[in-house]
C-alpha cells in the first residue's frame, strides 16, 4: 500500500473539517464558546494534529499486515 503526501494531507484535512462540522451540528454551545473566547482555531488545530498522528499510526500498522 502506497499513500502519497497529497493523499495523506487530504485525509487529515477532511478529518479536520469533519471535526468542525461535528462541533457546529452537535456541540453548538461548545463551538460558540470556543469561537467567542478566540480558542476555536487552537482547538481545531489540536484535533488536526491528533488526526495526523492517528493516521500515521494506522498507516504504520497497516504496512505490517500488507508486507
Amino acid at each position: 500500500m502506497v499513500l502519497s503526501k497529497s493523499n495523506n494531507l487530504h485525509v487529515v484535512k477532511t478529518l479536520y473539517l469533519c471535526g468542525f462540522a461535528h462541533l457546529k451540528e452537535y456541540q453548538r454551545l461548545t463551538c460558540t464558546n470556543l469561537l467567542t473566547r478566540g480558542k476555536l482555531n487552537t482547538y481545531l488545530a489540536d484535533i488536526d494534529r491528533e488526526a495526523q498522528e492517528r493516521f500515521e499510526t494506522l498507516t504504520e500498522q497497516m504496512k505490517q499486515y500488507v508486507v
